[in-house]
């Protein structure tokens, strides 16, 4: 009669030895150099990507971009198909001052989330520097900030020319 006893023992300290692993595993996914706020705030760990932190205009630094507002769009793959999002930045010092994007897709859901992104994204680029911003999901919209970046990054070179 104890053998059954032991099995299920042992089975529960297997699961909670699992369920303990799970939970470091999504709290590893939660630390400071996965956050994508903490990419897109340009502190803690340094991005994955190297090309994608680095400034489109061949390393130019944020105080030889100038001052003004630019405007570019940025094209990316939806599931609905080809999108792309206007945006204007506002630089002041290689900071981001004021920003501003407008939907561009063609599907409806895509520009449902186009929106979105354009809701939240001042609170995530504004007062932040614009070389090697990385934005992440924003508002719950993780595809158009390839889209934002691709802009960012033309923007970053017409700001260096």
């Amino acid at each position: 009669m104890t053998a059954p006893t032991l099995d299920r023992a042992r089975l529960r300290r297997l699961a909670a030895i699992g369920g303990g692993l799970l939970g470091v595993a999504a709290l590893a996914g939660c630390s400071p150099a996965a956050s994508s706020d903490t990419a897109a705030s340009g502190t803690g760990a340094a991005p994955s990507s190297a090309s994608a932190s680095s400034p489109a205009s061949g390393g130019a630094s944020s105080s030889a971009l100038k001052d003004g507002t630019y405007s570019a769009t940025g094209d990316y793959q939806s599931p609905g198909g080809p999108a792309a999002v206007a945006v204007e930045v506002t630089l002041k010092s290689g900071t981001i001052t004021a920003v501003k994007v407008e939907p561009k897709a063609a599907d409806p859901t895509a520009v449902q989330y186009e929106r979105q992104f354009a809701s939240g994204i001042s609170g995530v680029a504004v007062g932040k520097p614009i070389e090697g911003l990385q934005v992440g999901a924003v508002s719950g919209s993780s595809l158009t900030s390839q889209g934002f970046e691709k802009a960012l990054a033309a923007i970053r070179s017409e700001a260096a020319a």
